[in-house]
């Protein structure tokens, strides 16, 4: 068996190598054979095949190596991707859920403001300590206009109802006509055009009162408008209203149910939106 093995193995080495190159092979440290049944050219087939076989196992090793380095940077990436979707879901949920209560503590404060002007009787029954009250709340409110641009908004147009003033001319504070009911307020931010009305009495006799006003705005600041007086009426009575009769108003909060307006004289003012299709 040893000589057959040896005889094929020589036919072998001679078919994929030259002679001179099989006697100039290097010995190997490890043979194959018992050294007693060894010749030059088994050595070094046994020497070429060692090395083919440990080149192809270390091959081998590094392409499983570079295999699971690959899987492990996927599962990192697929992880990570993970981990940020998640992330950016938990944002997301929170946003809306701020925002949703953000929404719900607005409705209160709104609804706290029309409560306490309703007790106040439009501001005319408010104690120093009520009107500083009003003003913490309408101050929280306006930090939270959602409108940037008022006079811009349809949102203004309609006809609005007086909630809260601290104005004592409208309230009719120390004078002799005093409003009775409701006191309006129409615009039409398109035309330019404003009109308070109002029913007051005068001992028993009671009649309408209403002012009318040009609407400018003012080209530095979008939530301020100048309000150009134009004419008074009582009754059948139209009186055109002195020059002077200009005053300027800041629309601090606006959206389609509330708003609020400071005056050039300090004053609050609190509106409620009546009919939001009506007009002058």
């Amino acid at each position: 068996p040893d000589c057959t093995m040896q005889f094929l193995l020589a036919i072998l080495v001679a078919a994929v190598a030259p002679s001179s190159a099989l006697h100039s092979a290097r010995t190997p440290s490890k043979l194959w054979l018992p050294s007693s049944s060894r010749s030059p050219n088994i050595v070094v087939v046994e020497s070429w095949y060692d090395k083919k076989v440990a080149e192809e196992r270390r091959k081998q090793a590094a392409r499983e190596l570079q295999g699971e380095k690959v899987r492990d940077s996927l599962a990192a990436n697929t992880m990570g991707t993970e981990q940020l979707r998640l992330k950016e879901s938990r944002k997301s949920l929170e946003r809306t859920l701020l925002g949703r209560q953000e929404a719900a503590r607005l409705a209160v404060l709104k609804a706290n403001i029309l409560k306490l002007a309703a007790r106040l009787n439009r501001g005319a029954n408010a104690t120093e300590a009520e009107q500083e009250q009003m003003e913490a709340m309408a101050l929280d409110l306006e930090k939270a206009c959602p409108t940037s641009a008022p006079l811009g908004s349809a949102a203004i147009n309609g006809r609005w109802q007086l909630a809260y003033t601290t104005s004592a001319s409208i309230l009719g504070v120390n004078k002799r006509f005093k409003p009775l009911g409701p006191i309006y307020q129409w615009i039409d931010i398109h035309s330019g055009i404003a009109r308070n009305e109002e029913i007051s009495a005068w001992g028993r006799l009671e009649f309408r009162r209403f002012v009318e006003a040009e609407l400018i705005p003012d080209p530095c600041f979008r939530a301020r408008v100048t309000v150009d007086f134009k004419r008074f009426g009582i009754s059948w009575l139209r009186i055109p209203a002195p020059k002077r009769a200009v005053g300027q108003l800041d629309i601090t909060y606006l959206d389609e149910q509330l708003r609020i307006s400071r005056g050039d004289k300090g004053n609050l003012f609190v509106l409620f939106k009546d009919n939001p299709f009506a007009a002058p």
